[in-house]
This record gives C-alpha cells, sequence and structure tokens, in this order.
C-alpha cells in the first residue's frame, strides 16, 4: 500500500476500507435509482447518503481514538518554540 493510507495504522486502514466499500457501493445503488419511482427514489437515496455518512463518521472516530495515528500527529507537528 502506498500513499497516506500505507502509512496510517491498521485501526484506520480497516476502516477506511469500510468508507471506501461503504462509498463505492453507495454509489452503485444511487445510479440504479434512475429507473425507480422519484417518490421511492429520494426515501432511498436519503437512506443510502445515511449510511455514507456513518461510514465517515466512524472513520472519524476511529481517528480521533487511535493511539498510533495521535503518536504519528505529534511526531509530524512542528516543535513549539521556546519562550
Amino acid at each position: 500500500m502506498s500513499g497516506l493510507l500505507g502509512q496510517a495504522p491498521n485501526c484506520l486502514r480497516h476502516h477506511a476500507a469500510h468508507v471506501a466499500m461503504a462509498w463505492a457501493m453507495g454509489l452503485r445503488r444511487l445510479k440504479s435509482l434512475r429507473a425507480m419511482d422519484p417518490a421511492f427514489a429520494t426515501a432511498a437515496a436519503d437512506e443510502i447518503l445515511g449510511d455514507m455518512r456513518v461510514a465517515l463518521r466512524r472513520l472519524e472516530l476511529a481517528a480521533t481514538g487511535c493511539p498510533a495515528l495521535q503518536a504519528m500527529q505529534q511526531a509530524a507537528a512542528p516543535p513549539k518554540p521556546e519562550p
């Protein structure tokens, strides 16, 4: 794995994979709504977008609670100037 995801801790890679799957499936499902009744399609789209938002929220929560990511962020932060 290359790029930023390759450098991410395992806990975030796992959640990022779920986000990618949820978004891919969500986009596929949204495309299939074109042929449906508009009233049903609107309700279904709201549900699909909600699922996609939940996946992103889980990734966000994993990132804030991941000790390995917090250590990486602290190590990458510029040093604080001495007073």
